[in-house]
């Protein structure tokens, strides 16, 4: 018999509070239920301690309404003791992210990345201490470069140490006689081969929990239930979406060294009663989130046409505009997305609000970012163009390149012109073996719809570390707005610069230095640029603090500019252009 046991509860990457079906299993209130038996079935006297392993606040439809905020109040009802931050709860920007964690009622771990400042990112901390039982517990939360080089709204200059060396230099400390601690436990969120690679080469750590990857996994041979040798450092992730709980049993010899780990995997199934104080609190998130979606975020002077006649058959304005914003994004060379991409079969003029916006993009997986051949960029085109004139949702709706198709050619020699417009290839025709850098939906990346010439490809960024279009397109909105408030301030200062020459205040000098930026920048994507540019840097943290909620809504005017063309041969595609003709859509 052991001389003392611990009991840790694990969790990681959960996105939705409510599950998407009633046969999916999973929700939050289902999962604090399935969470609270197991607490209460422990053995008496035996202590525990819940971690959590990161990615909450984004991405699904609740979070881009938001912003990740509706997540906190749940998280603090969970018992959690610490959690270490993942790529996703980034996806709002650093100073979001602050502020939620500093709302949570447990500590944000991240203890091998820091700002230029030198403190540890988004003000996480090093490590913590436990205590349960007599047991001192140290943990410490380690992530990986891969996903820190995705994410465009982290500062530049960011600080990464090698996790192994930071994982070893913690542990030793933390056991050492400053600390004391009995066990060290590794909170990470990186790709399984990393977390295995942590568990090689630093023993002193006894435990790595594990997030990123999405399926429950347990390496280094552990079966689920069965017993492992203390000679290996077990590594656990315990799946996604409040539909897996990890319990892992640790078993202690009298001289307080760490002897044995057996993990158990619960499920929260379908059907799963819910926690009466979460169900309660879900209840009053989703009235507060119904009243978000009805606050505006944007003007637009020009018709959105959001048509199944207009984005499945031909260029549209909406669908050029979410098309360049998606590729200024990632910085691609291309972007394609498709008809079927734009959703609620209607049009918008005026303000547009979040609710316009989750109609309209609607679908939960991620924008990815891939490398492909010049011919397999022009075989997607050959598809999406193939069914015209079908109103099918592979229509391209594009970025970065220019086509002309002829529909009454026959199928997979319909384009008969191609050129790049993106500054690096610009005004070049499309080299069949030339690489291209092209931002797409997931659902397109994998090969669905016809988009099989996408396979196979090179992957920038998966569907782990992309962002929902609708997070993509609010974000956009927020910089405009920014950049409005710049210009306000920039305006009022130098108004105040006139009558008082002599005042070299900071927010003077602010003024005039985001006004000289933003002459430089003048051009079709001002907002998303200097947002994403500026990030970082001491214009990007002052930017936060004189931001102040200045009057008017950003203004877009998108329109058609002429990037997909049609050859008007032949009686059907006649036919169609007459039908355009007669539309007479609003140039957007």
């Amino acid at each position: 018999m052991p001389a003392k046991q611990l009991c840790i509860f694990h969790f990681n990457d959960v996105y939705h509070v409510t599950p998407p079906n009633n046969n999916a299993g999973g929700g939050a209130p289902q999962f604090l239920t399935v969470l609270n038996r197991e607490r209460a079935h422990l053995p008496e006297g035996m202590p525990s301690t819940t971690l959590f392993s990161g990615d909450v606040f984004s991405p699904s439809l609740e979070s881009a309404v938001s912003k990740g905020s509706h997540l906190v109040p749940v998280l603090n009802l969970l018992g959690i003791d610490a959690s270490v931050y993942g790529n996703h709860d980034f996806d709002f920007g650093v100073p979001q992210l602050i502020q939620m964690a500093s709302k949570c009622n447990f500590p944000w771990l991240i203890s091998n990345v820091w700002e230029e400042s030198g403190e540890l990112l988004a003000k996480g901390q090093e490590f913590t201490i436990l205590e349960r039982g007599g047991i001192k517990i140290g943990v410490i939360g380690l992530v990986e470069r891969e996903w820190l080089d995705t994410i465009v709204s982290l500062p530049p200059n960011l600080v990464f140490k090698d996790f192994v060396e930071i994982g070893r230099t913690l542990a030793r400390r933390l056991r050492g006689p400053e600390f004391g601690c009995h066990m060290v436990v590794a909170l990470t969120h990186m790709r399984m081969p990393n977390d295995e690679q942590l568990a090689a080469q630093v023993p002193e750590i006894d435990l790595v929990l594990g997030g990123h990857d999405h399926d429950v996994q347990i390496a280094r041979d552990v079966d689920l239930g069965a017993p492992r040798n203390r000679e290996g450092v077990a590594v656990v992730k315990s799946g996604t979406d409040f539909r897996d709980l990890g319990v892992i049993t640790v078993d202690f010899d009298k001289d307080m060294k760490v002897v044995n780990v057996q993990v158990r995997h619960t499920q929260v199934l379908p059907g799963e009663k819910e926690t009466p104080e979460v169900a309660v609190l879900l209840t009053d998130i989703q009235e507060q989130l119904a009243k978000k979606l009805q606050k505006a975020v944007a003007v637009s002077e020009t018709l959105l046409d959001a048509r199944s006649s207009t984005v499945r058959l031909q260029e549209s304005a909406l669908g050029s505009f979410v098309a360049d914003v998606s590729r200024r994004a990632y910085d691609a060379d291309v972007a394609l997305l498709c008809g079927g991409t734009i959703r609620s079969d209607m049009t918008y003029q005026g303000e547009i609000t979040i609710r316009d916006i989750m109609e309209i993009f609607p679908f939960e997986d991620p924008l990815v970012v891939i490398d492909i051949s010049g011919a397999q960029l022009l075989a997607a085109l050959e598809n999406g163009v193939s069914k015209w004139p079908k109103q099918e949702g592979r229509f391209p709706q594009v970025s970065g390149i220019a086509f002309t198709f002829d529909p009454s050619r026959p199928e997979g020699h319909r384009i008969v012109e191609s050129h790049l417009t993106c500054s690096k290839f610009e005004n070049q025709a499309v080299d069949l073996a030339q690489t291209y850098r092209v931002v797409t939906r997931n659902y397109l990346a994998e090969g669905h719809d016809g988009f099989s010439s996408l396979l196979p490809h090179t992957t920038i960024v998966d569907d782990e570390a992309g962002l929902l279009i609708s997070t993509i397109m609010r974000k956009y909105f927020l910089g405009m707005k920014m950049l409005k408030q710049m210009s306000h301030v920039a305006k009022h200062s130098e108004q105040t610069v006139a009558a008082h020459p002599h005042d070299g205040s900071a927010s003077v000098q602010l003024a005039k230095e985001v006004e000289a930026q933003k002459q430089e920048k003048k051009k079709e994507f001002v907002a998303f640029d200097c947002v994403h540019q500026v990030r970082g840097d001491s214009r990007w943290r002052r930017f936060k603090k004189v931001a102040t909620s200045v009057g008017k809504l950003p203004v877009i005017a998108p329109k058609v500019d002429g990037r997909i063309k049609r050859v008007d041969s032949g009686p059907v595609a006649q036919q169609h252009l007459e039908q355009d003709e007669g539309r007479s859509q609003s140039p957007v």
